[in-house]
C-alpha cells in the first residue's frame, strides 16, 4: 500500500515538472516568436544593401556630346595632327629662320593643345581619331615631294589658310558650343591660333618679297 502511494506521488511530480517545461514552448509557438534568440542575432542586425550605402551609388555617365561639339573635337584633332606633321617637315627641309621659328612654335603649342583636348575627351566620353584621315594623309604626301623654295611657298600658303580656317572653327565653338569644357578650351586656344596666323602671314610676306627680288633665271640656275 505504501509502495503504491509512492509511485503515484512520483508520477504526480513528473507531470507537474513536464507542464512547466512545455508551457513556455507552447506560448512561444502561439505568439509566433522564437522560443530563444541567439546573442549573435541580437547583436548583429542584417547589413543594409550596397545600393543604399553612400559609396555604393553608381557614377552618372557623362552626357553625350552634341553633333556640333563632336564635329569640332574631330576637326580640331585632325588639324592638330596635320599641323604638327607638316611643321616637322618644315624644320627638316626649310632653310628659312622664319619658317623654322614658326614650325617650332606650332609643334610646341599644338602638342599642348592636343593633350588638353585628349583630357577633355576622356572626361566627356568622346572618342578622338588616332590617325590622319585620307585628306590629311594626302596633304602630307604632297608636301613630302617638295623641296627648297617650292616647299617654303607651299608650307607658308598652307599655314596661313589653315590657321584662318582653324580660327573660325574655334571662335564658333567658343560662342556656340554646348559643352562647357570644350567652350573654354576653344576660347583659350584662340589667342594662340591668332599668334600662329600672324607669324605665318609675316613669314609669307617676307618670303614673297624675297622671291620677287630675284631675277627670273634664279630658280632655273639654282635647279641646274
Amino acid at each position: 500500500m505504501g509502495l503504491k502511494m509512492d509511485l503515484k506521488l512520483q508520477s504526480f511530480v513528473w507531470l507537474i515538472a513536464a507542464a512547466f517545461l512545455v508551457a513556455p514552448v507552447a506560448h512561444a509557438q502561439q505568439s509566433g516568436t522564437p522560443a530563444a534568440q541567439t546573442p549573435a542575432a541580437q547583436q548583429n542586425p542584417p547589413a543594409a544593401p550596397a545600393a543604399n550605402q553612400p559609396n555604393g551609388a553608381a557614377k552618372t555617365p557623362p552626357k553625350p556630346l552634341s553633333p556640333n561639339d563632336q564635329a569640332f573635337v574631330e576637326a580640331a584633332a585632325q588639324d592638330g595632327m596635320l599641323e604638327i606633321a607638316l611643321a616637322k617637315q618644315a624644320q627638316a627641309k626649310s632653310a628659312s629662320p622664319d619658317i623654322k621659328d614658326l614650325a617650332a612654335k606650332i609643334i610646341a603649342d599644338h602638342t599642348k593643345a592636343d593633350q588638353q583636348l585628349q583630357q577633355i575627351a576622356q572626361t566627356e566620353g568622346a572618342k578622338l581619331p588616332d590617325a590622319l584621315n585620307s585628306a590629311g594623309q594626302s596633304e602630307l604626301q604632297k608636301f613630302s615631294t617638295l623641296t627648297g623654295s617650292e616647299f617654303d611657298k607651299a608650307y607658308l600658303h598652307f599655314a596661313v589658310n589653315d590657321h584662318r580656317k582653324a580660327l573660325t572653327k574655334f571662335e564658333n565653338e567658343a560662342k556656340q558650343g554646348t559643352n562647357p569644357s570644350l567652350k573654354t578650351f576653344a576660347s583659350d586656344t584662340v589667342p594662340t591660333l591668332k599668334e600662329h596666323l600672324s607669324m605665318a602671314e609675316s613669314a609669307n610676306s617676307k618670303f614673297m618679297k624675297s622671291q620677287a627680288a630675284k631675277p627670273p633665271w634664279w630658280e632655273f640656275w639654282k635647279k641646274n
